[in-house]
């Protein structure tokens, strides 16, 4: 069984977001994911529109996959990253604290006759 995969690590945007984009996508056909992607409107859209884009690449580049356009997303995993912490300055001499969130994406691509 052919497999490409691709990580992509410390983007700045939360795992809940992601979530919900990844949700839509797993286990469907790539170039199918791809235009739907294109016309989301979330952020986190264009971030796995680039990803997934590059794993396609990865797997025709890298992992000598035929293209026949025929790959299917067979995991897409989004993990929390290291939070950046900021403190912003309230009244009475008091600090909020800000977590700014970061995520980590792991996707695995593979022939669809495979599965």
């Amino acid at each position: 069984m052919k497999k490409a995969t691709a990580k992509f690590k410390y983007i700045r945007i939360s795992p809940t977001k992601l979530r919900r984009v990844a949700d839509l996508i797993r286990g469907k056909e790539v170039n199918d994911v791809l235009s739907m992607l294109k016309n989301l409107p979330h952020k986190g859209a264009k971030i796995m529109y680039d990803a997934v884009h590059s794993v396609k690449h990865n797997a025709i580049n890298n992992s000598k996959l035929s293209d026949n356009n025929d790959f299917l997303l067979s995991t897409i995993l989004i993990n929390e990253g290291p939070r950046i912490k900021r403190f912003q300055a309230r009244a009475r001499g008091r600090v909020f604290e800000i977590i700014k969130r970061t995520s980590h994406i792991m996707i695995e691509l593979e022939k669809q006759g495979d599965k």
